[in-house]
């Protein structure tokens, strides 16, 4: 810091009221929403919907999404993180079987599965490409 004070157009900063807790994570009563766990973006929602739709690898999700893997990892790692998703690597063994690399599978938490009303009404119109009624994992 140089101690002047940030310019006026700077972007002040968002004080929120925390004050209710939810499955280990604190969210804001004032907001009501999920908002305060991560950023709910158009990618973040494509990722949350393919992964409920039965979709729990990188690149099936990246195929599915039509998403880059520079946006789909990240995303993938800050939501579980943020406990919103439960990952977990497959048996070495099986992936040797099949020639391939291990996968890291994802699937949603109970934090997950609450931030997906806040995913169908923000975007209704991608919830169209998955419907609603997961694959059976």
């Amino acid at each position: 810091m140089n101690g002047r004070a940030p310019p006026c157009n700077a972007p002040r900063p968002l004080r929120v009221q925390r004050d209710e807790p939810y499955l280990g994570f604190w969210i804001s009563r004032r907001e009501g929403t999920l908002g305060t766990l991560f950023s709910l973006t158009y990618s973040t929602a494509a990722v949350l919907l393919a992964i409920r739709r039965g979709h729990r690898y990188g690149f099936d999700i990246m195929d599915v999404t039509g998403l880059p893997d520079g946006t789909v990892y990240p995303i993938l790692r800050r939501l579980e993180r943020r406990g919103v998703l439960h990952a977990a690597w497959e048996d070495e063994d099986e992936a040797r079987a099949e020639q391939r690399p291990p996968r890291r599978y994802y699937r949603l938490t109970p934090v997950g599965d609450a931030a997906m009303m806040e995913v169908v009404e923000r975007f209704p119109a991608l919830t169209r490409l998955f419907p609603a009624d997961p694959d059976p994992a």
